[in-house]
């Protein structure tokens, strides 16, 4: 999916606006996982990054090469969703995140220290 704009500038405006287009095109269906995306603070995974940028449909670089190509991302919410949607993810399950290390898809172990540490973006 392509970059949207979303106006608002409050995380949590930018969270609901984000839950409803997903939920709209059906990438989000689960009560859980919908109430997942709805809470998950998404811009504290990537503090380099513009606030909006965190909630828009799309990736967002974590990790660069020394000339500026994107070498890992936050994945772009509706993949997330629909991760988070096939695996039939339900409150309680410990899921394994392998990827970028943002960690943006699961919960944070007991004991992390909160918020995650800063990643660069591009």
């Amino acid at each position: 999916m392509g970059t949207t704009i979303i106006p608002a500038a409050d995380p949590a405006e930018l969270r609901e606006a984000m839950v409803a287009t997903l939920t709209g095109v059906g990438n989000l269906r689960t009560p859980a996982i919908v109430d997942a995306l709805r809470t998950v603070e998404r811009h504290r995974f990537i503090p380099d990054a513009d606030l909006r940028a965190a909630y828009v449909d799309d990736a967002v670089p974590v990790k660069c090469d020394e000339v500026g190509r994107m070498v890992s991302c936050i994945s772009a919410p509706s993949i997330v969703a629909t991760q988070l949607e096939q695996l039939g993810a339900q409150p309680g399950h410990m899921i394994l995140e392998a990827g970028a290390a943002t960690t943006a898809t699961t919960r944070p172990p007991r004991g992390s220290a909160w918020p995650p540490t800063p990643t660069a973006n591009c």
